[in-house]
C-alpha cells in the first residue's frame, strides 16, 4: 500500500469522524432549539482544528512508520489515479453546489444553504478519498 493510498484512508476516516462529530452538534442543538440553528463560528473553529489536528497527527505517523516511502515522489499511476478521482469528485461537487443555491433560491433560507454546501464539500471530498483507495486496489488504465 503506497503512502498515498494510506493518507487517503487516513484523510477520509478523519474527516468523516469530525464530520459526524459537527453534523451531531448542529442536529443536537437543532432538535433542542426546535429549528436548524444557524452556523456557529466557535463550532466551525472547532470541527477545522479537530481536522487539521487529527491530519497532521496521523501523517507524522504515517512518515515515522515508513518514511521513505513519505519522501517518494509521485509517480505516473498516482497522478492518474488523483487526476480521476479529482475528475469525478469535482462533478459532484458542481453539482452539489447548483441543486443547494437552487434549493436557496426555493427556500430561501441561508442556514440550508450553507449546510448544504459543507456536506457538498465534505461528501466530494470523501469520494475523492474513497475513489483514491478504490483505484488504487485496481490494475489501473487511464
Amino acid at each position: 500500500m503506497s503512502f498515498r493510498e494510506k493518507s487517503a484512508g487516513l484523510m477520509a476516516l478523519v474527516l468523516l469522524l469530525a464530520s459526524a462529530l459537527y453534523a451531531k452538534a448542529v442536529l443536537s442543538a437543532s432538535v433542542a432549539s426546535g429549528a436548524l440553528v444557524a452556523p456557529n463560528f466557535p463550532d466551525l473553529i472547532g470541527y477545522t482544528l479537530l481536522l487539521v489536528i487529527l491530519s497532521v497527527l496521523g501523517h507524522i505517523v504515517l512518515a515515522a512508520v515508513s518514511p521513505k516511502e513519505a519522501n517518494a515522489q509521485v509517480d505516473e499511476r498516482e497522478r492518474a489515479i488523483a487526476a480521476k478521482a479529482g475528475r469525478i469528485s469535482g462533478a459532484l461537487q458542481s453539482a452539489g453546489v447548483v441543486l443547494s443555491l437552487l434549493g436557496y433560491l426555493w427556500l430561501q433560507q441561508a442556514h440550508v444553504l450553507f449546510y448544504c454546501i459543507l456536506a457538498t464539500l465534505v461528501l466530494a471530498q470523501l469520494l475523492n478519498y474513497g475513489l483514491t483507495l478504490v483505484f488504487n486496489r485496481m490494475v489501473w488504465q487511464a
